[in-house]
């Protein structure tokens, strides 16, 4: 059992007191026999007359004297005071020691009363309350540097190849749907966590304009000036959701998944337009999103020469099978890119897997090889 400090003080001065108490108790009560001891065997240079002594068989140890000692049987000496001599009590200790020391004074040294704390004074609180408190700004007010760092932003910038690169910010629109215009072509792309989105378009013409819109209605626009549009020709396709449309070129008299075959499987890169090897394909649209617009744009560079053949090619899937397709294809006319509509009814659904081909409805390209 843990014992406080300060009480192991008090029992230890508490029992100090008692054995004071029975070691005075002791003498005044033996005084005579141990008077014997001092005078040399007579006690009458002790008291005043001869003190008849008590058989010593009957003298017994101060504890049992204290507790047991018959009540009619005297001491072999005059009784002292009875207010030197204590009381016996079966309840020795602690107590009773301690009755005849200071106790107030021992509490206050082993148990210090904490000193009262000042309390503020009426008056400052008075103060405090009165004084007008600041109150913050209301949330319409901060509503416009909120609304500032939400708005649609969109940049372009013109690339090698006659491509223009946008760059979307959103940063209140985080994974939202964003459509995205450029002339006659339209596409749906999303934006990241973070409300970005970058995306590489063919640039239909020279002075090349783009419209960013968001479902909330919010929209933004950009331009820039393409160098090199003339030295490719573009053709560009374009449907709504899951139709199984797609673009297909062959270079120079190319078969199926062979070199110079360009399709979404095999789309090539506006590097190797850069380098005069042939043509490539651009896939637009976020293809996973239900509804959304898609777009594939090929381009073939002047510098490559040659022809190319281009058909249009629809899958028969359990999605279109039996129901009307329809989408637009856009070539470079006299009068700029023009959409020619494209609608049929696909077959039955026993027909899954097998496509339709479209032969004839672009015309060939035929370019000169640059010398």
């Amino acid at each position: 059992m843990k014992v406080d400090a300060k009480l192991k003080k008090r029992l230890m001065m508490a029992g100090s007191v008692f054995a004071i108490a029975l070691g005075t108790g002791f003498i005044m009560q033996k005084v005579g026999p141990m008077a014997e001891q001092f005078t040399g065997g007579s006690t009458e240079q002790a008291v005043a007359k001869p003190v008849v002594e008590a058989p010593k068989a009957k003298i017994q140890p101060l504890s049992t004297a204290l507790q047991k000692r018959p009540a009619s049987e005297t001491p072999p000496m005059a009784k002292a005071p009875e207010a030197a001599l204590p009381k016996p009590d079966s309840s020795v200790g602690v107590t009773r020691s301690a009755s005849l020391l200071p106790v107030p004074a021992l509490q206050s040294r082993s148990e210090p009363q904490p000193q009262p704390q000042a309390k503020p004074e009426p008056v400052e609180i008075a103060a405090l309350a009165a004084e007008p408190q600041p109150r913050p700004e209301p949330l319409s007010e901060a509503m416009p540097d909120v609304a500032e760092d939400c708005s649609l932003a969109l940049s372009a910038k013109a690339r090698e190849a006659a491509m223009v690169r946008l760059t979307l910010s959103a940063p209140c629109s985080p994974g939202e749907p964003v459509t995205l215009k450029h002339g006659p072509l339209t596409f749906t792309e999303v934006t990241d966590n973070e409300g970005k989105l970058t995306v590489d378009v063919p640039a239909l013409s020279a002075n090349a304009a783009f419209e960013a819109s968001l479902d909330t209605g919010e929209q933004a626009s950009a331009a820039t000036l393409v160098q090199g549009t003339d030295g490719f020709e573009r053709t560009a396709l374009s449907w709504q959701g899951r139709a199984g449309v797609a673009l297909h070129a062959f270079e120079n008299g190319a078969n199926y998944n062979s070199e110079g075959h360009i399709d979404a499987s095999a789309p090539a890169g506006p590097s190797r337009a850069v380098s005069g090897e042939g043509g490539f394909l651009t896939l637009l649209g976020a293809a996973d999103m239900p509804g959304a617009m898609m777009a594939e744009v090929y381009s073939y560079p002047a510098a490559a020469g040659g022809s190319v053949r281009i058909n249009v090619e629809a899958e028969v899937t359990a999605e279109n099978c039996g129901r009307e397709m329809s989408a637009e294809v856009m070539s470079k006319g006299t009068r700029g890119f023009a959409p020619q509509p494209l609608t049929v009814t696909m077959p039955a659904c026993d027909a899954v897997g097998d496509y339709l081909v479209f032969s004839g409805i672009l015309p060939e390209i035929r370019m000169a090889a640059a010398e």
